[in-house]
């Protein structure tokens, strides 16, 4: 069995992007899955090829990917930040708790590394260009323009400084840290964030059901072939028993479940530590769904001669779904009551967690719309406290 990594420091040389050789995975979370911290096994979803040994450094990176005088020193300030976090979440113990001042690094991590990938990238251009086939379809020239002037930047610098903005949304989430025992090992692909809701996930709600403000919301990311961390709903969802101590026990069945939604995830490679066998029981089946790139639904909703942008039109990605039960998650009593009631009365719109917390969000960024989202997370901290 493979021991947990040491803690992680990376040298300045691992979290500061080349200037032409950027990465969108950082090389310093390659190698929590590394056993030298230079070479990784992946295996190529594209030609269905195993490849062991490879340079991480020539993994996850296109030329000038965020530009050439870009975001470069906030994602260096970013990724020491995430070490950090990696290095708490490795050393905890099981009588431990993550450093109070590591708490908000969690959903800035985790909003981060989603939005900094190739494959997000690629998903906001195909739903964007699928956007406009719609509208030109439609012969909806005011609200093309209208849409053309108010979509965001599609460059991926431009979604890192969303993802950085966007991080308090997902702060109400309460954290837990899951580590597995048994031969089978975690994988992690270059896409690693996984964004799921198995509360939510058969029932007939229009669109995504992974959104930031989502009721039921769970998000995933393996940090090593033994250790992941969980941002969950805690009015929906119940960790490990009354017994878990900080850390939460998996088995071999759950190790199976959440690879094969890495895999799913994943956008041309999974990466892997040693366990072979893991990989290829994944990867045994089709996806489902095939690409998360993917838009499953565009809807032009036309409203006299005017478009409002906001109730415009939808676009949301294909939901990564689990398959199967996890052995340490469990849906609450009150959570599947005010389900049955919520859908008996047919209301089929996005279920926020917090109705008044995406409130107090609107006022604070209304009032000054760049804040530090660090300070912004420890001041709904300490309010929920």
């Amino acid at each position: 069995m493979q021991p947990l990594k040491g803690p992680i420091d990376p040298p300045l040389r691992s979290i500061m992007p080349d200037y032409k050789k950027q990465h969108f995975v950082p090389q310093f979370y390659l190698r929590l899955f590394s056993d030298d911290d230079e070479h990784i096994n992946l295996y190529n979803l594209d030609r269905e090829l195993r490849v062991e040994g490879t340079d991480i450094a020539g993994q996850c990176y296109k030329n000038y990917f965020y530009g050439k005088d870009g975001i470069e020193q906030k994602l260096s300030e970013f990724e020491g930040l995430s070490a950090q976090l990696f290095r708490a979440v490795l050393e905890l113990k099981e009588d431990g708790a993550l450093p109070l001042d590591h708490r908000p690094l969690v959903p800035l991590t985790m909003m981060v590394m989603s939005h900094r990938t190739l494959s997000f990238h690629d998903r906001l251009r195909r739903s964007f260009g699928m956007l406009v086939e719609e509208l030109r379809r439609e012969a909806l020239e005011e609200a093309f323009e209208k849409a053309l002037d108010s979509m965001p930047d599609q460059e991926p610098a431009a979604s890192v400084v969303q993802a950085i903005a966007m991080a308090p949304t997902i702060s109400d989430l309460e954290y837990a840290i899951v580590e597995f025992t048994g031969d089978r090992e975690l994988f992690t692909c270059d896409n690693p964030v996984v964004k799921l809701n198995p509360f939510l996930i058969d029932d007939p709600i229009a669109g995504s059901k992974t959104g930031c403000y989502a009721k039921g919301l769970l998000i995933y990311l393996p940090v090593s072939p033994r250790r992941a961390v969980f941002l969950y709903d805690r009015s929906v969802y119940k960790f490990g028993t009354r017994r878990s101590g900080a850390l939460v026990i998996g088995s071999e069945a759950d190790v199976s479940i959440l690879n094969r939604a890495t895999y799913s995830s994943a956008h041309k490679n999974v990466y892997y530590y040693s366990d072979r066998l893991s990989v290829l029981q994944a990867v045994s089946k089709p996806r489902r769904p095939r690409m998360p790139v993917e838009v499953e639904k565009i809807t032009i909703v036309k409203s006299g001669a005017e478009m409002n942008h906001g109730d415009g039109f939808r676009m949301s990605d294909i939901d990564v779904r689990l398959e199967g039960d996890l052995s340490f998650l469990s849906i609450r009593k009150d959570a599947k009551r005010d389900k049955r009631e919520r859908f008996s009365m047919r209301r089929t719109v996005l279920w926020p967690r917090d109705e008044s917390r995406i409130k107090r969000l609107e006022s604070l960024y209304s009032e000054a719309p760049i804040v530090d989202p660090l300070r912004v997370i420890q001041m709904l901290f300490d309010a929920d406290a």
